[in-house]
């Protein structure tokens, strides 16, 4: 084995090792006396004691091997009761572990791509977009079928179709990452931020073995530090606050995953405070986000989602966790640009829920095909709720914005062509097409002159000028060779 690959190897486990011993710490901290956990968090540093001796004496490897060894012996004497697990005790611990994770850093300062997954990501990029160009190319297949009307053929396309669909779904769970690879780092990150703020505050994790597309993976991660933040921040009462409440002294801040059908559905739960409708209303009010007037319409459910605008915050104080009004609108931002949608729930006193409903994967949707002019644009339709053919005679117009009756409501209506820049016009008759579309909270019709067809289309990013197109999240090539643009509908609508 070269010793670039035993490097490799050992990296990957080590950064295992440390991440359970953050985990193993942490229980260690909540049952002092809990001998089991001891026991492990010896074995997990014993393990990697051996492994960094041996790997020589360059790089970082000897001071590792040595931390670990003085480690180990403070965790012998813990074995025999010869010294407390006192805080200060723990502290120490962590601090070694934190010291160890510093010198894993030097030791991989030197370029090793194989990255976290199995095999190499370019080559599970390029993977993907070789099945991506096989899709389209069954789709034009299957149109030239038709077209001649010979039925071997057509077999024949059936069964490419069914096979190629196998190796589709192989390649995408090929390219998932357990949620664990980011679950991991949270328990202890709470766990400082409470101790920061002298509060008591534990984090549950569940459903960790639900795999996400690493994309996906790597960009949700910013979003969940921050609800956790929140969650430790504003959700987590002081210890004299919870006891006066008669609640546990330690406050409960839950992180779960599951599937769900296409999605993945993350969520974080706390036993705080919870949020009071009519205090984020008075906020909002008061910083000029919305009117009295619309303060007083709104549902609980949107009321809530206030927090999500852009200045919106309850923080009387500006620390590094919180106050800037900023955090929870990039939350909703980021969690939309990828195709999800965030969803709040709170109870004053009980705590709150935020949940994320995020796509597997990026790579393939499942799109609406619509026609305006002569060009041609695919809606995602995990946002697309129902299409509508309503007479034109129906469209009203309320400060500039045309909207139509829907549901017991109003929907306001966006015409796609206009909307690029009346590039493609559009005749007056005596219907209309719409697609209705939802990003979060929000709905809207989509005015287009036709619908044509579902499809699953392979989504190919943009670059150049291109890339800077609003309302555009990337491109797709259909059966007929021609380039069809994915509508980025949190910019549309």
């Amino acid at each position: 084995m070269d010793s670039n690959r035993y490097k490799e190897l050992f990296v990957g486990e080590a950064r295992e090792i440390l991440d359970h011993l953050n985990n193993s710490l942490i229980t260690l901290e909540k049952n002092p006396g809990d001998a089991e956990s001891l026991q492990e968090i010896f074995r997990q540093v014993h393990t990697l004691k051996g492994n960094a001796a041996s790997m020589g004496c360059e790089g970082g490897y000897e001071e590792m091997a040595g931390l670990a060894h003085e480690m180990e012996g403070v965790l012998d004497r813990m074995r025999q009761g010869k010294q407390r697990a006192d805080r200060a005790t723990l502290e120490g611990l962590f601090r070694s572990r934190d010291r160890l994770e510093s010198l894993l850093s030097r030791c991989t300062a030197e370029k090793l791509e194989v990255p976290t997954v199995r095999v190499a990501s370019d080559r599970l990029d390029h993977l993907m977009n070789v099945v991506g160009e096989l899709l389209t190319q069954k789709i034009r297949l299957e149109e030239i079928g038709r077209g001649l009307g010979d039925k071997v053929l057509e077999e024949t396309v059936a069964q490419v179709s069914r096979l190629l669909a196998e190796l589709q779904l192989e390649t995408m769970q090929v390219r998932l990452v357990p949620v664990e690879h980011i679950f991991s780092r949270y328990p202890r990150m709470v766990r400082d931020l409470a101790a920061e703020q002298n509060k008591k505050a534990e984090l549950a994790v569940e459903g960790a073995d639900i795999g996400l597309d690493r994309t996906i993976l790597d960009e949700i991660n910013e979003p969940l530090i921050h609800l956790l933040r929140n969650a430790v921040a504003h959700g987590i009462e002081s210890t004299e606050e919870r006891k006066r409440l008669g609640k546990k002294e330690i406050g409960t801040i839950r992180l779960s995953a599951r599937r769900e059908s296409h999605f993945a559905l993350i969520e974080v739960s706390d036993d705080g405070r919870g949020m009071d409708v009519q205090e984020m209303k008075r906020i909002a009010v008061g910083k000029g986000i919305i009117s009295k007037e619309e303060a007083e319409s709104l549902s609980d459910e949107l009321a809530l989602m206030l927090i999500t605008g852009s200045g919106f915050s309850t923080s009387r104080v500006v620390s590094q966790t919180a106050g800037r009004g900023i955090g929870m609108n990039s939350v909703k931002t980021k969690v939309e640009s990828f195709g999800g949608s965030l969803t709040i729930e709170s109870r004053p006193k009980l705590g709150s829920t935020f949940r994320l409903k995020l796509p597997l994967t990026m790579a393939v949707v499942q799109a609406l095909l619509v026609k305006v002019a002569e060009e041609t644009f695919a809606i995602p339709m995990v946002n697309v709720l129902e299409t509508l053919k309503v007479k034109s005679n129906t469209v009203r117009r309320i400060e500039n914005a045309e909207v139509i009756p829907y549901r017991e409501s109003i929907l306001p209506l966006v015409r796609i062509g206009e909307r690029f820049e009346k590039k493609y016009s559009h005749s007056a008759g005596p219907s209309e097409s719409i697609v209705v579309v939802e990003v979060g909270h929000r709905k809207a019709g989509l005015v287009v002159d036709q619908c044509l067809s579902q499809q699953e289309v392979v989504i190919k990013s943009m670059t150049g000028l291109m890339k800077n197109i609003q309302g555009v999240a990337g491109a797709t090539i259909l059966g007929s060779g021609k380039v069809a643009m994915i509508l980025d509908l949190p910019s549309v609508i």
